[in-house]
């Protein structure tokens, strides 16, 4: 079922109407197959770049290899930022991912607008007016998407960023050096090594969710474009966002403060990069040495 789903999904073509039907009568039985034959299966339907057209086309297929995205289906979010439930908003944020990178989207991105949203169910209340509200859905929902991920023996590769993608999706980032530098080290301690790249990811999916959002919303992508300007006028300054960049280490901390070797000298480093990441103080080394020596550190 799910590899006629990815032919179709391949091929650009309808499924034959007898077909079509046998697949959504036949569904359910994708709860006997192995979780990682599913995981594979829907791996290649994303990997096609067509995954919102699966979403929306073949639901059914889609919603039995994840039970989880079945309460998306017709859910209300009963805000006057979204006009479609949560399950056609997914659906239009992984067309929207798929158009932006031109058709060649990253695995953890697909994955991410996927299942960026695939907690809101869990984390809906209303308010006195009635209006819907999501609160803590983007932590929750980087939690739920990474048990789903595993449940399909998805490489960690690809579970980890799509994680950090869906936990920082609604994650305000301005177009300023300490927002930037911010955003890059919490990338940074959630996938060592790829802050850089996932932190062009995570506006790609951030612009596709604000243009599958209501009438309006989009202002916000305009605003986005500056953000990417700032992040890479940022990067080729060479900022520091990692322990690893900071002008000074371990070794001058014990050389210039009266501490010994141990937990607290990585408490001073970790002060150091916040400091630098607030932009209170420059990554100089002579500066962080004398905040050092002053103890101020």
């Amino acid at each position: 079922m799910l590899r006629a789903v990815r032919f179709a999904c391949r091929l650009g073509f309808l499924i034959e109407p007898a077909t079509q039907d046998a697949l959504v009568a036949s569904a359910s039985g994708l709860a006997s197959i192995a979780r990682e034959r599913i995981g594979s299966e829907l791996a290649g339907i994303l990997a096609t770049h067509r995954g919102g057209w699966a979403l929306a086309h073949e639901t059914e297929v889609m919603t039995a290899a994840i039970p989880e995205l079945g309460r998306l289906r017709g859910f209300d979010q009963m805000s006057p930022y979204h006009v479609y439930d949560v399950l056609e908003h997914t659906a239009h944020v992984m067309n929207a991912t798929e158009a932006f990178t031109g058709c060649v989207t990253p695995p953890e991105l697909a994955w991410a607008a996927l299942l960026h949203d695939v907690a809101k169910p869990d984390c809906f209340t209303l308010d006195g007016t009635g209006r819907g509200h999501f609160f803590g859905h983007p932590r929750a929902g980087s939690e739920k998407a990474e048990q789903i991920m595993r449940r399909l023996a998805l490489p960690l590769d690809v579970v980890r960023p799509a994680r950090a993608l869906i936990r920082l999706h609604d994650h305000m980032v301005r177009p300023d050096s300490r927002s930037i530098r911010r955003t890059l080290a919490k990338l940074d301690r959630a996938v060592p090594g790829r802050a850089e790249a996932l932190a062009f990811e995570l506006l790609v999916l951030k612009r596709a969710d604000a243009l599958s959002k209501a009438p309006g919303c989009d202002s916000y992508v305009s605003e986005l474009g500056e953000v990417e300007e700032a992040l890479r006028s940022e990067l080729s300054a060479g900022p520091a966002y990692r322990m690893a960049d900071l002008a000074i280490s371990g070794a001058d901390v014990l050389a210039a403060a009266d501490i010994a070797p141990g937990p607290a000298v990585g408490r001073v480093l970790a002060d150091a990069l916040d400091a630098v990441l607030d932009g209170r103080l420059p990554n100089d080394r002579d500066v962080l040495l004398r905040e050092v020596e002053a103890g101020r550190l």
